[in-house]
């Protein structure tokens, strides 16, 4: 049975449609972005039955000393279910990298992978019913109050609107000590992504202020939050109650199946608690490994003790620069 190397972006967008857990992740377009943003050389691998049927694909970045599957990706998903297919593609993977390392975002199933969490990623099933009627109470008391304080959701696929959160997506990323993605990479993924219909930015206003916002991504059955930001000033209104309200709404009326409000580090339990009051399955994020996963203590130490308060106490620019500098080299 051979195996198919980089298909045509139609013939794959096709292939991954019929596995319901496709996702934004898997298509061209992000492929593209990633491709565009940071000059990444994606390849695609996909296994074929007796009948020259595709049964199992996989995406694979090739970078210095190592394949990732995918960066910058919260989690990815192997096409298909045909398990003796993916069991070649990952043979297939270990063979053609002789001895570099391979990070699969997800679950490889396959014994000579480690597998490591850090993360959880959470997804609410969406039915016919009323989405809101199951939440936490403190989701219900927050969503009235934000409209009671007069907050209003405006969606928008314009890149105005995504110049708009990338300012906020800032700030709160000084915040939090983490640097932010270069400018250009959300100028792609608007060009690459949002105006081909896989996406929008919606942002939460009280007048005319800002006041909290996210990116969404669509594709298949799933509606994916990717990105978020918030005025700390105006968090005692709110908005992120509304905003996910409207957004968990919106989906269900359009057709998704899965509401997935993306990946979270452990730790951060204040963030997992919000996730999981709308309903949402937690569930642990693995990502594989060839060879087995060795952390890097270093890195951590360093990221935690010089990177975040750095990036804190410092001026927004710092926040973007170390961003432009390193972010590609996070991947």
């Amino acid at each position: 049975m051979p195996f198919i190397q980089n298909t045509d972006d139609t013939v794959w967008n096709e292939f991954i449609l019929k596995d319901n857990r496709s996702g934004i992740f898997n298509t061209t377009e992000w492929e593209s972005l990633l491709n565009k943003a940071y000059g990444f050389n994606i390849s695609r691998l996909i296994y074929t039955d007796e009948t020259a049927d595709m049964v199992s694909g996989i995406q694979v970045c090739e970078l210095k000393g190592k394949a990732v599957s995918l960066p910058f990706t919260d989690y990815y998903n192997l096409i298909g279910s045909n398990m003796e297919g993916k069991r070649k593609i990952f043979s297939h993977l270990i063979e053609k990298y002789n001895g570099q390392k391979i990070q699969v975002r997800g679950v490889a199933n396959d014994s000579r992978f480690s597998q490591y969490s850090e993360s959880v990623v959470h997804h609410k099933e969406l039915g016919s019913g009323d989405e809101l009627e199951n939440i936490d109470d403190s989701h219900k008391r927050g969503i009235k109050k934000a409209v009671k304080s007069g907050l209003k959701v405006v969606t928008d696929e314009g890149f105005i609107a995504v110049e708009k959160f990338y300012n906020m997506h800032t700030n709160t990323r000084k915040r939090q000590g983490v640097p932010v993605q270069p400018f250009n990479f959300f100028r792609l993924l608007h060009s690459e992504v949002i105006s081909k219909g896989l996406g929008f930015t919606s942002i939460v206003y009280k007048g005319d202020i800002p006041v909290s916002g996210g990116i969404f991504l669509f594709f298949n059955k799933t509606f994916t939050y990717k990105f978020g930001a918030s005025d700390a000033r105006y968090l005692e209104l709110r908005p992120n109650n509304l905003l996910f309200a409207e957004m968990i709404e919106y989906a269900r009326q359009n057709g998704y199946e899965i509401f997935d409000f993306g990946k979270t580090d452990i730790p951060n339990t204040g963030l997992r608690r919000f996730k999981s009051g709308w309903g949402a399955k937690e569930e642990p994020l693995y990502y594989s490994y060839y060879p087995a996963y060795k952390e890097n203590k270093t890195f951590k130490y360093i990221n935690k003790y010089f990177v975040v308060p750095l990036i804190k106490h410092s001026p927004k620019f710092v926040c973007k620069t170390v961003g432009e500098i390193f972010y590609k080299k996070m991947a």
